[in-house]
């Protein structure tokens, strides 16, 4: 915790409201603007941390708040920003928990930073916790539509999915094995698998061609979390 800093002082994340195509777009921009398109299942992200000025380290072993907190996003201003990542969560599970922080500070900060402004508060005061250890509150779905579409973009994620409708549909595998399989391809998590596929509202049941019954939404367009 920045010194003379308050835990009162620490602001979450402020919902931006964005739908589904606008979260997806962003996402899509940033990485082309970053030079990771096409799709690489091998892309490191903290890569992406370097790049944009952070620090990513394991947890603090003492203390209380936000930073302190398993997996933890701290921003303390623009191009200075702290990501706690428990070293032993799996490669893919720690790939998407950097992407998770990316997006909250790269959706979020800036809502802050404006909310300062239009208040007359001096934005370089304005400390951003934000625990990443679930889709919880409309701004954690956000950040995960936002990595997911970074991490998946669509053409990439149905081109993947289309190679196992057939057996799919013939019953050479279940569903659960499409997902397995498709979290490989992707090298993700299948829960991260299933959420992505809420997103772009498909069925490991269905052929891409037949549209399933949308999922349930929360103020702004955004898939509600899920239950897992």
């Amino acid at each position: 915790m920045p010194a003379g800093v308050a835990m009162s002082a620490f602001v979450p994340p402020l919902f931006c409201g964005l739908g589904i195509p606008e979260l997806s777009g962003h996402a899509a921009r940033f990485m082309n603007a970053v030079g990771r398109s096409p799709f690489d299942p091998k892309f490191d992200p903290a890569l992406l941390v370097d790049r944009l000025r952070g620090r990513l380290n394991p947890p603090p072993e003492t203390g209380t708040g936000p930073a302190q907190t398993a997996h933890s996003l701290l921003v303390r201003g623009v191009k200075d920003f702290d990501l706690h990542i428990p070293e032993n969560k799996s490669p893919r599970e720690q790939r998407l928990l950097i992407m998770l922080g990316l997006a909250h500070y790269l959706l979020h900060y800036p809502m802050l930073l404006r909310l300062a402004r239009e208040k007359g508060i001096d934005g370089s005061g304005v400390v951003m916790g934000v625990p990443l250890d679930g889709a919880r509150g409309a701004a954690a779905v956000e950040a995960r539509v936002w990595a997911l579409a970074a991490l998946c973009p669509e053409v990439s994620f149905e081109a993947a999915y289309q190679e196992f409708i057939p057996q799919i549909l013939q019953g050479q595998l279940t569903a659960d094995d499409a997902l397995g399989k498709l979290a490989n391809a992707m090298n993700l998590t299948p829960d991260s698998i299933r959420f992505r596929m809420r997103t772009l509202d498909l069925s490991p049941y269905t052929d891409l061609k037949t549209q399933s019954s949308r999922p349930p939404l929360v103020p702004g367009g955004v898939v509600a979390p899920a239950s897992a």
